[in-house]
């Protein structure tokens, strides 16, 4: 995994969450770190403010209804917000390694 994947997940998780360009604080070559915690951040909001929002956006990401369930009956609710960007991080790096797959291939 790459600066240019991480970056290109970064973009992803922009649109897939609506958070305007403003809102990324992070450096010009973001590292897996800055990106979780910055994720951390943008969901503990909406798990306080906006919980049906968050649920819709982690069903259009495709995370399995199974795993977000895991998660938000977690015995530590303090790891509620944290877990969820791993399982978005994850799920995006997926989408770009299959985007790299098919881009290489020739059809």
């Amino acid at each position: 995994m790459g600066i240019h994947d991480l970056t290109t997940a970064l973009s992803f998780i922009q649109k897939d969450l609506s958070l305007p360009e403003s809102e990324i604080n992070l450096s010009e070559k973001p590292e897996l770190e800055e990106l979780h915690q910055y994720l951390t951040a943008a969901i503990r909001k909406l798990l306080n403010k906006d919980f049906n929002r968050l649920i819709n956006i982690l069903y259009r990401i495709d995370i399995t209804e199974s795993r977000v369930a895991k998660v938000l009956h977690t015995d530590d609710p303090m790891q509620i917000a944290s877990e969820l960007a791993s399982l978005v991080i994850e799920r995006e790096l997926q989408k770009v390694a299959t985007r790299k797959i098919y881009a290489n291939r020739d059809l």
